[in-house]
């Protein structure tokens, strides 16, 4: 009997993340609040190009690591060590030793 190895196929948009013009969705409704809140809250039409900026260096850091803003949130959470029990002197969001402690991000 001729055992073949199975495989499922798999959607390709399954395994990437949500984008809006290239940026990360949350990144980009983010933005574009912001842009539609100073320009149309404050009549500041001056930062319409600001915002179309800003999304393009969005674009080009989430072309190059689709998953930078993910890992930046995950290591800002880690703490010095893991330890299951909550301390009432816990310090929260310290990073570990050689993870860029006391450095400015």
């Amino acid at each position: 009997m001729d055992h073949e190895l199975r495989a499922t196929p798999v959607h390709r948009s399954l395994l990437e993340i949500k984008t809006i013009g290239g940026v990360e969705d949350k990144l980009a409704i983010m933005n574009g609040t912001f842009a539609v809140a100073i320009v149309m809250g404050l009549t500041l039409w001056l930062y319409l190009p600001v915002a179309i900026a800003l999304h393009v260096i969005l674009a080009r850091a989430t072309r190059r690591d689709p998953f930078t803003r993910r890992i930046y949130m995950r290591y800002n959470t880690q703490a010095d060590r893991y330890d299951p029990w909550p301390h009432a002197r816990q310090r929260r969001n310290r990073r570990p030793e050689g993870f860029g402690r006391g450095a400015l991000c």
